[in-house]
């Protein structure tokens, strides 16, 4: 019934025009109608036959408006080449239907620059491999050594002997999948899905489980970065007796993640809307760099989760992790230091806890508050226009710091183990870590419970979320009180049980475990992670918005999955050959020559 409604609106709005149809009743009239019918979509989403459409000297609009149930209709429809977006729009009055026609882009002198700068980095990549094959007297050169292919592929590929960091690097990787799997469930949702009934019953799959679960993708990055700057830094002022280099520590860390950064936006803004057209691919600049224009800037000073007006802007849209993880990096060897300075170590303890204590009651007043819930896609996660859930919930960084904290306590926790082997752990008054340590070495069906529990946490406060998506229809299913108090805990319920895990294979209590996981196979992929990251999202929205009439359900959620993987792998490695590790070779240099001075 549906479709036969769309079908009939069609040609009202086929013949209703009369600046389109100027002479009602003629034969010609029909057949153009009927031909322009047959180009144009016939039901939910459809787009029709776009580039026929164009072939045939007509004008190509998509119809946009609510059905019964309040949910997006889109519609490709195939118009005489002299109608106008406002006869048209003219003629819906009422309808609560509109038309718009797809936009096209065209070089600007922004692109120009930019392709002539990706030109002269490939060709000095080249060049400068070429160059170091012949000779390695060539690497003597600070540019040719830097863009050297050579250089970058031994970096990428080496590994580290002994690594006791080794299983983080299958974490990362899988992590890094996870948030890729996260996004082609959700970006799905935003092409043109003609079979939508099926959203509402995938979503009881198993594979949708592992969709939802992949919220966690994101805190686990937050969380091994956390542990790394604990763990490095207190090594670090171990040794300079409590000294750390605060100006170059941050430039450093800023000079490390930008250029990648701004290489990925740019390529976002000038290139990408320029490689294909179509009635969805219009809106790709719109969903990669939509506010750029005006705030670009936000985004390179880590702001761009706040700007403007508290709520964040479109700029580059998982920008919002970069922020985040600067602005946990500006706290995080603050903290750090007031530990390794504190010689009372229980008063940090406190000072932590409390912490989370105030994160969590802040959590749980502003959740309830706002009445938000664990099913991300709930209407009610909408008040005013803004995504309240995302855009104040999700993407803040007051919302997320306890699973950085958890990160850093895991960090202190390995170090003080690594004390306990060298028999040198009484140097460190710290009775908690003491207790913790001990306990996991004491006895191997202690560190092996701790693996277990482990396991289980992580796996509940993924299934736990089960029962709202199971019930997408239903949005109290849970009380508010209960999404309140979920949305409060289950990032640091997961976080403790990923620790809860690694921990006993980080101290060597699971050796083959550790070796599974510190295979060298998960190095160099490891690696290229947070290229792969950055450029993920582009690729998917242009893979999802070249495609038009598609469907939704499992054998073609997993198709898009490996593929958007697979590509996202090959350019963040291209990425990360020729922007990331030139830059740090640069990087090196320039602080090799400082010293040298």
């Amino acid at each position: 019934m549906f479709r036969e409604n769309i079908v009939l609106l069609l040609l009202i709005v086929l013949t209703s025009s009369e600046s389109c149809f100027p002479e009602l009743g003629s034969i010609e009239l029909t057949k153009d109608a009927l031909l322009m019918l047959k180009l144009s979509g016939k039901g939910y989403n459809e787009l029709g036959k776009y580039n026929e459409c164009l072939r045939q000297n007509r004008k190509y609009f998509i119809m946009k408006g609510l059905d019964a149930t309040t949910s997006v209709l889109m519609l490709g429809i195939c118009f005489p080449i002299n109608c106008s977006v406002e006869s048209v729009n003219l003629s819906l009055t009422g309808t609560g239907f509109f038309v718009y026609e797809p936009e096209s882009e065209s070089f600007t002198i922004g692109g120009v620059l930019f392709l002539a700068i990706l030109i002269l980095i490939v060709l000095t990549f080249i060049v400068s491999t070429f160059l170091h094959s012949k000779s390695e007297e060539y690497t003597k050169n600070t540019i040719i050594k830097a863009f050297s292919g050579i250089i970058a592929y031994k970096n990428l590929t080496s590994s580290r002997e002994n690594n006791k960091f080794g299983c983080f690097n299958m974490i990362k990787f899988l992590s890094f999948l996870w948030v890729i799997y996260g996004h082609c469930f959700i970006m799905k949702q935003s092409s043109s899905i003609i079979n939508l009934e099926r959203l509402g019953p995938m979503f009881q799959n198993w594979w949708a489980i592992i969709s939802y679960g992949g919220f966690f993708a994101v805190d686990i990055f937050f969380s091994i970065t956390g542990f790394f700057t604990s763990y490095f830094l207190i090594v670090q002022m171990e040794k300079t007796k409590g000294k750390i280099p605060w100006k170059l520590m941050y430039l450093n860390r800023y000079i490390r993640i930008v250029p990648t950064y701004a290489f990925v936006i740019g390529l976002n803004y000038f290139i990408l809307p320029l490689l294909n057209s179509g009635p969805i691919w219009s809106n790709t600049r719109q969903r990669t760099v939509g506010d750029c224009d005006t705030y670009w800037w936000t985004n390179f000073l880590f702001i761009n989760n706040f700007i403007p007006n508290g709520i964040g802007n479109g700029c580059f849209d998982i920008g919002w992790y970069l922020a985040n993880d600067m602005q946990f990096f500006l706290i995080g060897p603050f903290l750090i230091y007031i530990y390794f300075k504190t010689q009372k170590k229980y008063r940090v303890w406190v000072f932590f806890f409390l912490i989370w204590l105030l994160e969590g009651i802040l959590t749980f007043v502003y959740t309830f508050h706002y009445n938000l819930k664990v099913n991300s896609i709930d209407s009610t996660n909408w008040k005013d226009g803004v995504y309240i859930w995302f855009q104040m919930y999700y993407i803040k960084p007051y919302f997320r710091f306890p699973v950085y904290l958890q990160g850093i306590t895991a960090g202190l926790i390995f170090y003080y183990n690594e004390k306990l082997k060298d028999n040198m752990h009484r140097e460190i008054d710290d009775t908690l870590l003491e207790f913790v340590t001990k306990s996991l070495n004491f006895k191997k069906w202690i560190s092996e419970g701790c693996f277990f529990v482990g396991v289980f946490l992580m796996m509940f406060f993924i299934l736990i979320q089960k029962q709202v998506y199971d019930k997408l229809d239903d949005p109290e299913v849970w009380s508010r009180g209960t999404n309140a108090f979920v949305l409060t805990i289950y990032r640091v319920g997961f976080i403790l049980g990923l620790f809860m895990f690694i921990l006993p294979i980080l101290i060597g209590k699971m050796p083959f475990l550790d070796k599974v996981m510190s295979h060298n196979a998960f190095e160099p992929l490891a690696k290229i992670s947070y290229c792969g990251f950055l450029i993920h999202f582009s690729i998917l929205v242009a893979y999802n918005s070249s495609q038009n009439n598609t469907l939704i359900d499992g054998i073609y959620f997993m198709k898009d999955f490996f593929t958007i993987a697979t590509i996202a792998c090959v350019f963040g490695t291209f990425i990360y050959l020729i922007i990331e590790i030139p830059t740090q070779n640069l990087q090196n240099a320039v602080i090799r020559s400082k010293k040298n001075s």
